[in-house]
């Protein structure tokens, strides 16, 4: 079937040309040809999609998360009680109640409800314009709209930081389980961490796309979107009948970002690979750990690195289209990219034949540059082996051995590399004489880089983090959750933190109503298990 192109924002663009069957089973059945008139001269798509949001009624909320909690719709209803909120200045970040700082930089919700009886479905975002219009309209991406087939970390990682550029992100999860971070654990008031973390500032829409069902209302979302980003294994949505071109069909111009652990086509291709997986394949592992034992790097970097070329390889897609009119297909290995931030590694066995060994809690090519323990038992970093003669000399003298600076075995950083376990013992034993704080004094007094090795706790309670209000606030359905602010600061341009992380299915009646079916359809859809 054919599918709305419509691209610009005439009345009635955005409502879906379809209607329900009486079987329940040919429920999005196109009337007429299905397309607009999608005009394709240059510029014509400029600005994208209106960015418009409409939260109608979700998905019942299980009892086992918010039980006395208010729901995200009641929290607005609240705030609309209390009377528009002030427009703030230009450059002033939007979204989220910071817990830092005293100053409450928060966005009004968005606007929710449901049509009134007889009338004609309403085009997307109208009740929002008619009402209270956000403050957040110096969003980069607003008027980008993104449907998320993701899970896991590295996809909703990147669909995360859209939505917090200021995109619309849907995302499309399986009925019954969702996506797969919501099972890891029950940390925040029994949701997961890592759905917290990842899946903030999204809709949730619950949707079989086995089932040819699913998949129309799929393309319907994709019709009305600018980015699709999937991270299946490689052949799933294929295998479904979702081919790229039947996906592009819908929308000839989207943004189609693939991310994958080995790539689409090639070795390795149809295996599933989740970070420990790429970490392992790439040889990051051996080269971490301490000379013993290799160790794993705690963060999911395989997964983050793949974010951030994804997220990267969007933006540079939207701004070509906007040059072109033409759409990209985006092929994105986790395991390319990972590599890519190994840094002097390859070098050195492309060079020198040598393998990076483990250094603990030092530097594979300078030193000193590490942690030591100061005489109170806390951890000292110090960076004072980038080579420079001067550096070198004025560490020497912080530490009060002056006898080092010409000392032949220490003249070089290459000596020093050299040599460094007898140099370590002479610079222990000088840290090891006074306390952490006498340390950071004195390096930072003769402009020596130096630092504490912090718990993970005294970080999140770190100075840094007050004055900036890197930590949020935003309302969940098990009530407010933390979450990290997207962390650029921009002169005028504003980013989002609106809405918490979703329930699986929160928004899916709300968005088949923005598609124009009526409630017996989504009642039908729901028993057949294509929704939930």
């Amino acid at each position: 079937m054919d599918y709305p192109r419509d691209h610009e924002h005439r009345s009635g663009a955005l409502q879906s040309r379809l209607h329900a069957a009486h079987d329940g089973r040919d429920l999005l059945r196109a009337t007429g040809d299905g397309r607009g008139d999608r005009r394709h001269g240059r510029g014509a798509h400029l600005g994208g999609h209106e960015r418009e949001r409409i939260y109608g009624p979700g998905p019942q909320r299980h009892p086992a998360l918010h039980a006395g909690l208010p729901g995200r719709h009641a929290v607005r209803e609240q705030r609309s009680a209390r009377g528009p909120r002030q427009r703030r200045a230009p450059g002033r970040r939007g979204g989220g109640v910071p817990l830092h700082r005293s100053e409450d930089r928060r966005v009004p919700g968005r606007a929710g409800g449901t049509d009134t009886a007889g009338q004609a479905p309403v085009p997307l975002g109208s009740r929002r314009r008619a009402r209270e219009r956000r403050s957040v309209v110096n969003s980069a991406l607003d008027g980008i709209t993104v449907v998320d087939l993701t899970q896991g970390v590295a996809g909703p990682f990147c669909t995360r930081l859209l939505a917090q550029m200021g995109a619309r992100v849907i995302k499309v999860e399986r009925p019954g389980s969702g996506d797969l971070i919501r099972e890891w654990d029950t940390h925040v008031n029994g949701m997961c961490s890592g759905h917290v973390w990842v899946n903030p500032g999204k809709e949730s829409i619950a949707l079989d796309l086995s089932q040819p069902e699913g998949q129309d209302i799929l393309l319907q979302l994709v019709a009305r979107a600018d980015v699709l980003v999937e991270n299946f294994v490689p052949g799933t949505l294929e295998r479904w009948g979702l081919t790229p071109q039947r996906i592009r069909e819908a929308r000839p111009d989207l943004i189609l970002c693939r991310i994958s652990g080995f790539g689409q086509d090639g070795p390795y291709a149809e295996r599933s690979a989740l970070d420990l997986i790429i970490q392992g394949e790439t040889g990051l592992i051996t080269t971490n750990g301490t000379q013993d034992e290799p160790a794993k790097i705690s963060l999911s970097v395989a997964d983050l690195s793949g974010a951030m070329y994804a997220t990267t390889s969007i933006l540079q897609s939207l701004f070509h289209r906007e040059r072109t009119q033409q759409g990209q297909d985006i092929d994105l290995a986790l395991f390319d990219s990972v590599m890519t931030w190994t840094g002097y590694f390859p070098y050195m066995w492309w060079y020198q034949g040598q393998r990076p060994g483990r250094v603990g809690l030092h530097h594979h090519t300078m030193f000193p540059y590490g942690t030591y323990r100061a005489g109170d038992g806390k951890g000292v970093i110090v960076a004072a082996g980038a080579g420079s003669r001067d550096q070198w000399q004025r560490f020497c003298e912080a530490i009060d051995h002056l006898e080092l600076v010409d000392h032949p075995d220490y003249l070089t950083n290459g000596l020093r590399l050299a040599n460094r376990e007898a140099l370590s013992e002479i610079v222990q034993g000088a840290i090891g004489s006074r306390p952490q704080a006498y340390w950071l004094a004195r390096f930072h007094e003769v402009g020596i880089p130096s630092g504490a090795l912090n718990e993970f706790d005294e970080g999140l309670d770190h100075p840094r983090m007050h004055h900036r209000g890197m930590v949020r606030e935003v309302d969940s359905a098990v009530g407010k959750v933390k979450v990290l602010d997207y962390p650029p600061q921009f002169s005028s341009l504003e980013t989002v933190n609106e809405l918490g992380p979703p329930l699986l299915g929160e928004h899916t009646d709300a968005l088949l109503a923005e598609l124009g079916l009526e409630p017996g359809a989504v009642a039908k859809l729901r028993e057949s298990g294509i929704t939930a």
